[in-house]
């Protein structure tokens, strides 16, 4: 190939992938209000905006995440008022900001290996970042995971420019302590950043003894580095052992199996992860065969250098998948959702690997890139799908609309629920924030349940029993059952909400 012609698609390669991910990131923003707020969202919503700082903090101690997300919030709401939409926009932000820093990352990345593959693998780290269902995900959900995202990929970036930066020894030492300032705040937003960076130290420490004939220094000072980052999580967490090890926040979590491990690609590369990988494998191999691309293959590691593997942090992050994975056989931590903590690991290394790929001709270029093309409106449809499906069901969430519930229950008066009061009664505290409701002053909810303490003739002889998730609906129709024996009759509301359900009951 010319260089005329490789300048015109790596301009059209360029002009393309912009198009793509401002598209992903203005269509997400735009479904930022789209869904009702589930119960940790509301959970957050108590915490950051409901309680005071030290009683939030005190809060925290019994809470399963340590507290720099919600200090977060808690400073953000003081500049923005408390709602569906700043909430969201409090992830959304970050989410842009990460995806930017994968991109630099992965270009930085990429000149470790080439110049000239070097813009082709930041568009596709790009792509990752801003595009991929787990990213899209959580970049517009009131929980910390764009935050922490974001914080590890500027830590890694810090790591990988004072590793392998040519920079003035002041400007090195700026890298270094933002290394351990971001990762340490990482850790603080989430344990599986805490995990994420013990794996760090782990294989640099690792390094350092394997590897004692080279020069270490500039590793021994990052892993000094990543050690001071480690503290402040660790020590939170030792104040709150008790909570922590009594397992009573995560203890809905299972032990590892093949549906956690089908259930984490999904989460990245959406559904039917299996057949995906194994159409994308089986495509390159007939490229190749076909002799239409090759693959330009470097050694993973290199002793007069770092690598792209090491920057990239790899290591750290088999480290911790390994440990997470083997301790959850004795006490379960290990979820799916909580691995987008290795997205700044997968998005620039994967970039990199595939930018490896080289095109014999225009045909090969063209077949690569409409492969791509198809990869990413795969990956756009399962994400925004969700949202679609979603949207047709009037807000719902994970199978749950308490906005729905707060809205048909506004004007009612003795309002019993099967569900939490506190998410409850958040979720009216919302609605009141959204000016969903007219109504601003909301009849308190009370819990309901078959093992209610109360006699029936204690309850009001006209009431109205309200539930909104699958099991908690569930719930409600033995409560009903259990009403009906006790002289009330009880009606059911018709809306046009999914998984709500509301009764009107008469004595």
């Amino acid at each position: 190939m010319n260089a005329k012609a490789f300048r015109q698609r790596h301009k059209l390669f360029i002009i393309t992938t912009a198009a793509l991910v401002g598209a992903s990131a203005l269509h997400i923003l735009s479904l930022i209000d789209a869904r009702s707020l589930w119960a940790d969202e509301l959970s957050t919503i108590y915490k950051s905006a409901v309680l005071n700082a030290p009683h939030m903090l005190n809060y925290l101690r019994t809470d399963a995440h340590p507290p720099l997300y919600y200090l977060y919030l808690k400073c953000w709401f003081i500049f923005f008022e408390p709602s569906t939409t700043t909430l969201r926009l409090a992830s959304w932000i970050p989410y842009l900001i990460g995806g930017i820093l994968i991109t630099i990352q992965t270009l930085q990345l990429g000149r470790n290996e080439s110049n000239r593959k070097a813009w082709i693998a930041a568009c596709l780290g790009a792509l990752i970042a801003f595009s991929s269902p787990i990213a899209l995900r959580f970049s517009i959900e009131g929980k910390g995971y764009s935050l922490m995202v974001m914080l590890i990929t500027a830590g890694l970036l810090c790591r990988q420019n004072y590793l392998a930066g040519n920079n003035k020894f002041q400007y090195k030492q700026f890298f270094l302590a933002g290394t351990s300032i971001f990762l340490g705040c990482a850790a603080l937003t989430h344990y599986y950043g805490l995990f994420l960076i013990l794996g760090f130290l782990i294989a640099d420490s690792t390094w350092i003894f394997a590897k004692k004939n080279l020069n270490q220094t500039p590793r021994v000072y990052v892993a000094i580095s990543e050690a001071a980052a480690c503290l402040p999580a660790a020590i939170w967490a030792l104040i709150n052992v008790s909570h922590l090890s009594s397992g009573r926040g995560i203890g809905w979590i299972g032990r590892p199996d093949y549906g956690l491990f089908e259930s984490t690609l999904a989460s990245f590369i959406g559904p039917f992860p299996i057949p995906k990988i194994a159409i994308l494998i089986i495509s390159l191999y007939l490229l190749q065969r076909k002799k239409l691309i090759s693959f330009n293959k470097k050694p993973l590691a290199n002793s007069r250098k770092y690598s792209t593997t090491d920057l990239a942090g790899v290591p750290g992050g088999l480290f911790m998948v390994f440990a997470i994975t083997a301790i959850s056989f004795l006490h379960p931590v290990a979820y799916s959702r909580y691995f987008v903590v290795l997205l700044p690991i997968i998005a620039p290394f994967s970039a990199v690997l595939v930018s490896r790929i080289e095109p014999k001709n225009t045909i090969a270029w063209l077949a690569l890139l409409s492969l791509l093309t198809s990869i990413w409106i795969v990956a756009w449809n399962d994400t925004f799908s969700i949202f679609r499906n979603q949207a047709l069901e009037s807000g719902s969430n994970k199978t749950t609309n308490y906005r729905a519930m707060s809205i048909l229950t506004a004007n009612d008066i003795n309002r019993f629920t099967v569900n939490r009061l506190g998410h409850a009664r958040t979720s009216d505290l919302v609605a009141k924030m959204d000016n969903l409701v007219e109504n601003q002053t909301l009849e308190p909810w009370d819990f309901i349940s078959v093992n209610h303490s109360n006699s029936t003739k204690l309850l009001p002889n006209t009431m109205v029993v309200a539930a909104t998730g699958k099991s908690e609906m569930k719930a409600l129709k033995h409560v009903i059952r259990w009403l009906s024996a006790k002289e009330f009759e009880c009606k059911k509301r018709t809306h046009e909400y999914a998984y709500v359900e509301i009764n009107d009951c008469l004595r």
